[in-house]
């Protein structure tokens, strides 16, 4: 078996505080970083994960993180099927958001 496309992965403990550092980029970012970006909602299906949800709304399977970062997700292993997720529909709002 192949290694995971999440090892060595930062991991975003951000849940609950009122201000949170990026794990990519150090910056600290406000309680919502998805205000005023245009999202879709997307309620997670058995066999779903993050590179493949990337891949789709993208077309690029390494823009995980930034659905990670958007949901604020700490461990991309522990979605089940019905977690609701908002999805940039612009990868670039959250980028321009993490390299300010």
């Amino acid at each position: 078996m192949g290694r995971s496309r999440y090892a060595g992965s930062p991991i975003v403990d951000s849940n609950h505080y009122e201000t949170w550092s990026d794990p990519i980029s150090g910056n600290s970012m406000g309680p919502d970083i998805l205000d005023g970006v245009d999202t879709v909602e997307h309620i997670l299906v058995s066999g779903e994960r993050l590179d493949l949800l990337a891949h789709k709304y993208y077309g690029d399977e390494d823009y995980w993180w930034v659905i990670a970062l958007a949901n604020r997700i700490q461990d991309p292993f522990s979605l089940s099927a019905g977690t609701r997720l908002r999805i940039p529909r612009d990868a670039r709002a959250i980028l321009d958001k993490v390299h300010r």
